[in-house]
């Protein structure tokens, strides 16, 4: 069929094409699609076509000397950020791919990253969580990619797991291995951001872009809890900000993923899997979370069916490029298209999916070793827009590769 398209419209060079019919891509030949779907033949078949989208071959890469553990991409900031298994949290130039800047952040390997944006001074912040059993606060220096400590918070004894800033109630969360939530206040930091770009300002000329321990122009000041909850009988391994007021979504190793009222600090639903729950990402303005685990599939919930709370769909282990079923590590919804997101798992691959496919749409075999981490960068070049997947492996690499 795509011959076909390609012929009609007169396209030189050929553009591969997918196909739908009844918002399903069609992956068989159209007479088993037919059959399969049981779709009657006396009536007229609308077809859609549209592009074939793909991981480009040929990926950036990203040396480090450690594993990554996890990755950040904030959108319009002009870097990434990895947590790496050496402690060390590094800057990653999206232009050049070079690191721009590194700080020993903690003693122990960073399980978790979040950015966001602080509204008092419009810099760039960045919290930590690490099997230190530490939470921390950076501020970034937009020229250098240097960082600096701002804040401290500590977990019940056991290894942070997640972190995740709450935009809506300027709030830090963090979780632990032991099933724990802590709620951090960030305006604990209130006024130290201003301070340090002061320092930083007159001491721009001496400071290196790479350094080995963490830049400070005052003491850190001690992250304290706003609550803490209970939320899980085994180590919380998501957790994400819901779409409506109010509500935040975890999921555990205990198989169960769960949605909290924050301001009662309750837990409102439950949906119970039959496998450990890895990572989980909620799809932006919309219902639908996925949620990755050890047997190498993605299960989709829907948030709205609370009292049915069963899984509303499960997307099956790649076994295109092996017979070997390996743990999904991470999955994360595309910012710009509603019906795609990607998963990592441990055979070193990175997938694709359409959740209108029964198959991965492109995969990408990009480490040599585990995809332990993976993000969505979106990278601006004049007018136009560019998005790829950016994953981090036990091979101790950084891969990014625009999808398209």
């Amino acid at each position: 069929m795509s011959e076909v398209i390609n012929h009609l419209l007169e396209l030189d060079p050929a553009v591969p094409f997918d196909f739908m019919i009844n918002d399903i891509l069609v992956r068989t030949s159209l007479r088993k699609f037919i059959t399969s779907h049981r779709i009657d033949t006396e009536k007229v078949i609308s077809i859609e076509f549209m592009p074939v989208t793909s991981l480009s071959g040929e990926p950036e890469t990203v040396e480090c000397p450690a594993w990554i553990g996890a990755l950040e991409c904030p959108s319009s900031s002009g870097l990434m950020f990895a947590g790496c298994y050496d402690g060390q949290l590094r800057a990653v130039d999206v232009g050049s791919y070079d690191i721009a800047g590194a700080v020993a952040a903690h003693d122990a390997p960073i399980r978790s990253v979040s950015t966001w944006v602080d509204d008092s001074s419009g810099n760039l912040l960045v919290a930590t969580g690490s099997k230190d059993q530490t939470v921390k606060i950076w501020s970034v220096h937009a020229d250098d990619g240097n960082m600096t400590q701002l804040a401290t918070g500590t977990s019940s004894m056991s290894s942070v797991e997640c972190v995740k800033y709450w935009e809506g109630e300027n709030m830090l969360l963090a979780s632990d291995y032991g099933g724990n939530m802590f709620a951090y206040n960030s305006m604990d930091t209130t006024g130290l951001v201003s301070d340090e770009n002061e320092s930083s300002d007159r001491h721009t000329k001496k400071k290196s872009k790479m350094s080995s321990g963490a830049g400070q122009s005052s003491t850190p000041k001690d992250l304290t809890h706003k609550f803490s909850i209970r939320a899980h009988t085994q180590a919380v391994s998501g957790m994400d900000i819901g779409n409506d007021a109010g509500r935040v979504y975890t999921c555990s190793y205990d198989h169960s993923l769960k949605e909290w009222d924050m301001e009662r600090q309750e837990c409102v639903a439950t949906f119970v899997g039959a496998k450990v729950c890895t990572s989980m990402h909620i799809r932006t303005g919309n219902n639908l979370i996925a949620t990755s685990h050890p047997d190498g599939r993605v299960r989709l919930w829907d948030s709205r069916h609370r009292e049915d709370a069963k899984c509303a769909h499960i997307f099956p282990p790649n076994m295109a490029t092996t017979a070997t079923v390996s743990w999904t590590s991470q999955v994360k919804w595309s910012p710009t298209n509603a019906f795609i997101f990607a998963a990592s798992n441990y055979n070193g691959e990175v997938c694709v999916w359409d959740i209108r496919s029964t198959v991965p749409v492109s995969t990408a075999e990009a480490h040599a070793g585990k995809v332990l981490c993976l993000d969505w960068l979106e990278k601006s070049t004049g007018k136009e827009t560019t998005v790829s997947v950016v994953s981090g492996g036990s091979d101790c690499a950084i891969k990014s590769s625009e999808f398209s």
